[in-house]
């Protein structure tokens, strides 16, 4: 079965957080670059949370460590009892597709002005 569901997310922000995906080291920076770049270190935000029809949710947060930002997104089962970690891309993208017990579920980013 093929579960949908569409996310809208500002243009800016879309730009904003591959921005921040593409940052080869943080620990290059230095604290006026880092700043310049609205970047942090040891930092995590809440992207969005995708809803299926069959109550399974998709969460996409974007987290940093001391080296780099990456893309931390987890499918939770319908029941709550099961996550499933999704692999870094390290980029947001249009869409996100995974396939889950043979379930396929489809996150379509729609960008907003």
């Amino acid at each position: 079965m093929t579960y949908t569901d569409t996310v809208k997310i500002k243009a800016s922000e879309f730009d904003r957080i591959n921005r921040l995906l593409h940052i080869y080291s943080l620990e290059e920076m230095t604290d006026e670059e880092l700043q310049e770049a609205g970047a942090n270190t040891h930092h995590c935000e809440g992207v969005f949370t995708a809803h299926f029809a069959d109550g399974s949710t998709m969460n996409y947060d974007m987290c940093s460590g001391t080296e780099n930002y990456y893309d931390d997104v987890v499918w939770t089962s319908p029941d709550g009892s099961r996550d499933v970690i999704i692999d870094c891309e390290f980029e947001l993208s249009d869409d996100i597709e995974v396939e889950i017990d043979g379930n396929l579920y489809i996150v379509k980013i729609e960008k907003e002005a």
